[in-house]
């Protein structure tokens, strides 16, 4: 989780002016690319979040996993709608997550 919040503060520091200029700090397209690898770290830290409440564990993997698809979900449309290049990424961590959805461990 640490590196998407990373991503998540410097997408939100992004668009500070620095000093005296009167333009963003970081072009739109690298902005988005952040914003973009933001939701897909979330996505890998709730997948790989392990349980903590013993005898919930199952409700604990179903809950992590539908908000890793939810956060995959966004990043794709994300991607797609700026024509990243993590397209491929968002598919495949969209695979493996199907794949733990469904068959478990």
């Amino acid at each position: 989780m640490q590196t998407a919040e990373y991503y998540d503060v410097a997408q939100r520091n992004s668009n500070e002016k620095v000093g005296f200029m009167d333009h963003p700090r970081f072009p739109k397209a690298w902005v988005e690319h952040m914003h973009a690898k933001c939701l897909l770290f979330s996505a890998l830290a709730h997948v790989h979040v392990p349980p903590t409440i013993e005898g919930k564990e199952l409700g604990e993997r179903i809950y992590h996993l539908r908000t890793a698809n939810d956060l995959l979900t966004k990043a794709t449309a994300s991607v797609n709608a700026t024509k990243g290049i993590q397209t491929n990424l968002c598919h495949q961590i969209k695979v493996i997550c199907d794949r733990l959805f469904c068959c478990g461990d």
